[in-house]
């Protein structure tokens, strides 16, 4: 069984308009037709959010949802968690959507981590003890200089995970910051 849906700058609409951002990215149409379907028809049928728009019904076998995405993703327009999130919300599923200011495609998962920025973790973590435990908890993110008031944002369970992640940048900021300009994500 499924507990949950974490979504990190994902692709959840394969619109026209969005294939051809693609290709002003530099990503060819073969290519992009090779991957995601060469007919718009065939794209649709690879759409969450076409498809949850088609059978709303489909919701109800859905488990609850996370999406992360970053406002400078240059690559997945944050339209497309936010069109995602309408859908699963007109289908009733319990969706949670986060962004995280100026961030891009990789941030999450690379760059933020590398600046001990662990917003998208704490997120992940927090949902995951909610989707087991069944106990909400805030709003799902701890503000950075509230480490001192662990106790009473977190619970018990997930102290520890989160006490784990480094405090310290791992990589010069000037480092990340190339890498943030040279990524076409």
């Amino acid at each position: 069984d499924l507990v949950g849906f974490i979504g990190l700058g994902g692709i959840y609409e394969l619109h026209s308009r969005f294939m051809a951002h693609l290709h002003q990215k530099g990503i060819d149409v073969f290519l992009q037709q090779l991957v995601l379907g060469d007919t718009q028809a065939l794209r649709e049928s690879r759409s969450p959010s076409i498809l949850l728009r088609r059978d709303g019904e489909i919701g109800r076998h859905l488990p609850p949802v996370l999406l992360l995405h970053g406002t400078g993703d240059k690559i997945v327009p944050p339209d497309q968690s936010e069109g995602f999130c309408q859908e699963l919300l007109k289908s009733r599923v319990s969706v949670r959507l986060l962004f995280h200011e100026d961030q891009g495609h990789n941030d999450p998962v690379i760059h933020s981590p590398l600046m001990s920025n662990h917003e998208t973790v704490e997120a992940i973590i927090l949902s995951i003890h909610e989707w087991t435990s069944g106990q909400k908890i805030n709003d799902g993110r701890l503000l950075p200089d509230d480490s001192d008031n662990m106790n009473t944002i977190f619970p018990e369970s997930c102290r520890a995970q989160l006490a784990a992640l480094p405090t310290w940048p791992r990589t010069p900021e000037p480092v990340i910051q190339i890498a943030r300009f040279l990524t076409p994500f």
